[in-house]
């Protein structure tokens, strides 16, 4: 009788490029319809599409043979691709790549399952793989990342402190090329802030930018003041809130007043300069100055008041004095500008509104000027 023959696949259904082994039994030695590796009773293949396999079978001392067959199926890959097989970005940068040609995928650094992902911020070259499967069979495609480096760059100031009208040289390096905030053009440039700023370089090397910063801080440079003289006081036209006043007989000098007035103690000829931290007015123009030494009572003031201060806007102002005296008050910005004078007559008592709602928020002086005396007094406006 012929033996009977079976044969058993290790998977009747296979993805392309995947080996199969083909297990017969039912004899004692086998032949085999498709090349492979053979051992006694099994044979292994790697099919490149679907196929069946016969194997012939007989058993020691029968002349009779008997026959069996698999038949496998051959499943095709996915043909995987991602949109960006080889990119470059700048270090600290992420990137997003989107595979196609799969139903399904996983990625490798893992950055996410679906066809589209994105990174983290990258700082080192790195390659993903991607792995696309359709019907339980699977390929891969690869993106290469290159990673470019931040170029290192700086800006530096020639002086990070100046006066009102100066000038300051910013330098920047590290890099290729430069744009500047708030303007400027190339690896350096002179310029002449009127307040506290803040100049920031972004350099561009290969694509890649990186920004540096440089604060510089302008102090107001007090104007040139001219001084008058009233009996046996000098005054300065300007008045500086915080400064100095330096007063200069000939060249020497003879006193430095944190007001803008100096009592004289001698005739001669007197020059004024003000300083504001290291900035400094222009010399004022000489005045030939007449010392008296009459001794007149001084302070005309009994009774001052102005409200609210710190103010909104308007303001009240009750002034007392201890003799009849011809009144003006005058509002000027702290480097010395008249923004309003208004003169009330003679008086010994006055009680007046001043209207500040048009100025911007700082600080003020009212000047106060009762016959030949002078009186400052600060107002903050809101």
């Amino acid at each position: 009788t012929a033996p009977i023959i079976n044969v058993t696949p290790s998977s009747s259904s296979v993805c392309e490029g995947t080996a199969v082994t083909l297990t017969a039994s039912g004899a004692d030695t086998y032949t085999w319809s498709q090349a492979g590796t053979t051992t006694a009773n099994s044979l292994t293949f790697t099919p490149t599409g679907d196929v069946t396999v016969t194997v012939t079978g007989s058993l020691t001392g029968c002349g009779l043979t008997g026959n069996g067959s698999a038949s496998i199926t051959v499943k095709t890959k996915p043909t995987v691709s991602v949109d960006k097989a080889t990119a470059s970005i700048c270090s600290g940068e992420t990137i997003t790549l989107t595979a196609s040609g799969a139903d399904s995928y996983s990625w490798s650094p893992n950055i996410g399952t679906g066809a589209t992902v994105t990174s983290g911020a990258l700082t080192a070259n790195t390659t993903y793989t991607v792995t696309g499967t359709t019907n339980g069979c699977s390929n891969t495609a690869t993106s290469v990342v290159t990673v470019k480096t931040l170029p290192n760059t700086t800006l530096s100031a020639s002086d990070n402190s100046i006066c009102s009208g100066e000038s300051v040289t910013l330098t920047a390096g590290g890099a290729d090329s430069y744009s500047w905030t708030p303007s400027g053009a190339g690896s350096s440039q002179v310029v002449s802030p009127t307040s506290n700023v803040t100049y920031t370089v972004t350099g561009t090397t290969n694509g890649c930018s990186k920004a540096a910063s440089q604060s510089i801080t302008v102090s107001t440079t007090p104007a040139t003041p001219a001084i008058t003289q009233s009996n046996d006081t000098l005054y300065s036209s300007v008045v500086s809130a915080g400064a100095q006043y330096k007063w200069y007989k000939g060249s020497v000098l003879v006193a430095t007043t944190s007001t803008a007035y100096y009592k004289l103690t001698s005739a001669g000829s007197y020059t004024l300069v003000i300083t504001n931290g290291a900035c400094t007015s222009g010399e004022s123009a000489a005045i030939a100055a007449v010392y008296t030494g009459i001794k007149n009572k001084t302070n005309a003031i009994e009774e001052l008041q102005v409200f609210p201060n710190p103010t909104d806007g308007q303001i009240r102002l009750t002034l007392n004095l201890n003799k009849v005296g011809k009144v003006s008050i005058g509002v000027f910005t702290t480097e010395g500008r008249e923004l309003q004078t208004t003169v009330y007559g003679t008086m010994r008592q006055l009680q007046a509104e001043i209207d500040m709602s048009g100025y911007a928020s700082g600080l003020y002086l009212l000047k106060i000027t009762i016959d030949d005396e002078v009186h400052y007094h600060k107002v903050s406006k809101h």
